[in-house]
């Protein structure tokens, strides 16, 4: 089966697979946080088996607490995942 994965990085952020045989999409999965974004996916069924997907999911940004006197130097941090995501037939 050839099939296609896109992600849409939007407030919303989505991954859509694309079945060529049946010519449908659907959305496969859903970032439930608005200020994260979704980048980068890569097929990993050569190394985890068929319908495994590796993806990036960035964080939204926070502010770092500062402690002590005031340095004026403000700390932004995000965070990040690498996942391994599992959709069958795919």
């Amino acid at each position: 089966m050839y099939s296609l994965m896109v992600q849409e990085d939007t407030s919303d952020a989505r991954i859509w697979h694309h079945d060529f045989g049946t010519g449908t999409w659907s959305v496969v999965a859903t970032v439930n946080d608005s200020r994260a974004e979704s980048s980068g996916i890569v097929d990993a069924s050569d190394w985890f088996g068929s319908g495994a997907w590796i993806l990036d999911v960035q964080g939204g940004p926070g502010v770092l607490s500062e402690t002590g006197p005031d340095t004026g130097v403000t700390s932004k941090l995000s965070a990040g995942q690498l996942l391994l995501m599992k959709i069958p037939g795919s």
